[in-house]
């Protein structure tokens, strides 16, 4: 899926002179659907710095709510000004409401010009998606599912928390456990996986030099796997993911069932988007909002993108050394949720 991504938005951006002589709108979109916790947000992020690294770079502007009917004007006219860019509209559901579908699809399909606009939008729930939305040709043409990983994705996932942890060499974390892990997490998600992980190292660690309460867990660790209830990761590990699954069937039964995880921490997906990307940063897809970026210098536009937490805190913070994006600027105090990025600034030599 990761070359398929890049093909796509690369041959978008690349292909102006092609859709002119066709004589076709040079507009797409594309839908990320699946679960939530599988990858879809670390999808968009890793493509929007692969669209920063371009040698012209192409912008994104980040749309996490738009909740007023002027709010969605107001991001695709920005969105027009930047052109070339990517508009990102994350958990499309929320954006596009009763209120404001008119209001959307006037913007994506009435007289104004859409030229090099090349809208991402994600959703949980594409069943619940306006028709309009997850069926009309011209407005979202790709699909792209994130569906739970199966049990060669999930091995390939714990395999990648085991290669992250030869580091410590206080966390035993032998091949032999790889399988009985990816066994016992079956219908988790990438993200409730991580959170296993995250939870029981964070217990091992607390409990490391509580000797008598090593040896209680010992004792009661049990369960059939006596060859493996000597490594303390699995004795461990096996207890949280009980705990998660008891989460996650009693939402099941409040018919409230979200598969992400409870914690702040976001997976690592597998290779079909993105795991061990070179183009992946450091962060997670939920700190995407909360990072500042110096200024690019792009042949049409430079600026940053910040969360903009409340309605009172300023949506832009601009250094007074470096130039501003116009059509940003000019529309910051009336979008709320709405963020610029257009990745790290280039050096020449």
């Amino acid at each position: 899926m990761k070359k398929e991504l890049k093909s796509v938005s690369g041959r978008f951006f690349d292909g102006k002179a092609v859709y002119e002589d066709l004589g076709v709108a040079w507009k797409r979109g594309l839908i990320f659907y699946g679960p939530a916790g599988n990858g879809k947000t670390i999808s968009i992020k890793a493509l929007m710095h692969t669209l920063a690294d371009r040698k012209n770079s192409i912008p994104t502007l980040y749309v996490k709510s738009a909740p007023r009917t002027f709010d969605i004007r107001n991001v695709f006219a920005l969105a027009r000004q930047m052109s070339p860019c990517l508009l990102v509209l994350e958990d499309i559901d929320t954006i596009v409401t009763a209120m404001t579908r008119s209001y959307f699809f006037n913007e994506v399909d009435g007289l104004e010009n859409n030229d090099g606009i090349l809208m991402a939008a994600t959703t949980n729930h594409i069943d619940q998606l306006d028709p309009g939305l997850s069926k009309r040709p011209s407005r979202f043409d790709r699909k792209y599912r994130f569906p739970l990983p199966n049990k060669a994705e999930r091995v390939e996932y714990v395999q990648f928390w085991r290669q992250k942890l030869k580091t410590k060499p206080d966390v035993e974390f032998p091949e032999s456990l790889v399988e009985p892990i990816a066994g016992i997490t079956h219908d988790f998600s990438f993200a409730y996986i991580q959170e296993a992980f995250v939870s029981s190292l964070l217990d091992i660690a607390h409990h490391r030099n509580d000797e008598d309460e090593d040896e209680k867990f010992v004792a009661g660790a049990g369960g059939g796997d006596e060859d493996l209830d000597k490594y303390e990761l699995w004795r461990v590990i096996k207890e949280q993911v009980k705990i998660l699954r008891g989460e996650m069937d009693e939402k099941a039964l409040t018919g409230d069932l979200d598969l992400t995880a409870p914690a702040t921490h976001t997976a690592t997906p597998t290779s079909h988007n993105y795991m061990e990307s070179d183009e992946l940063p450091s962060t997670s897809p939920n700190d995407i909002n909360l990072l500042y970026h110096p200024y690019s210098q792009s042949s049409h536009c430079s600026a940053t993108r910040c969360f903009h937490p409340t309605e009172e805190s300023p949506l832009l913070h601009l250094p007074s050394s470096r130039p501003v994006c116009s059509a940003y600027v000019g529309l910051s105090n009336q979008l709320q949720g709405v963020a610029l990025f257009e990745g790290e600034p280039r050096t020449n030599g």
